[in-house]
């Protein structure tokens, strides 16, 4: 079971442009066999509950798939607005803020944009999503550091991961090389 709470559903709603009136919007439609949903719902649900993701990621992935139940299942046509400063904005935050623990609400309040906006427009924009482009800015921080002959270790916490596995895997996932490999 997922509870998912009214007043954010119907404000992510808003922001979406489901409902004018900040009330809540029924779905459209009640029962699917959508398969892409339930592979959605699924990843949704192993995010959430996999300790090593950060709140950021956790955010992301909820406004993420919610977005996508809005559109499957009260379609409506509205094109996706393109303040590009704003996404500049947005990038400009994260790389400036990138080792540090970061929420999508503060990206969000930067670039003076609603989380499913951000998401989605960050995403049509830069052909991944915050919570990605914050992870590769991180191990572009990395690499500076490692190439400079710093431990291990020591990079990780610099850039922000919560422990040197996490790291490792994430550097093996972006560079297809551990960063012991890199260094060398």
């Amino acid at each position: 079971m997922l509870y998912v709470e009214t007043p954010w559903l119907t404000d992510l709603q808003h922001q979406l442009g489901f409902s004018q009136n900040l009330a809540f919007r029924r779905f459209s439609i009640t029962h699917t066999h959508d398969c892409d949903l339930f592979a959605g719902l699924k990843g949704l649900y192993d995010v959430l509950v996999d300790g090593q993701q950060d709140v950021l990621r956790k955010q992301s992935a909820a406004v993420e798939f919610f977005t996508d139940v809005q559109q499957r299942l009260n379609p409506i046509d509205q094109p996706l607005r393109e303040p590009n400063f704003k996404l500049e904005r947005a990038a400009e935050y994260i790389r400036d803020n990138c080792t540090q623990l970061l929420k999508l609400e503060d990206i969000c309040a930067a670039a003076q944009l609603s989380p499913s906006y951000l998401i989605r427009a960050f995403k049509q924009h830069y052909g991944m999503t915050p919570h990605a482009f914050v992870l590769n800015q991180r191990i572009q921080f990395a690499r500076e550091r490692l190439r400079s002959g710093k431990l291990i270790a020591d990079v990780a916490l610099e850039a922000g991961f919560a422990d040197q596995a996490h790291f490792q895997r994430v550097f093996k996932q972006h560079l297809a090389a551990t960063p012991g490999q890199y260094q060398r």
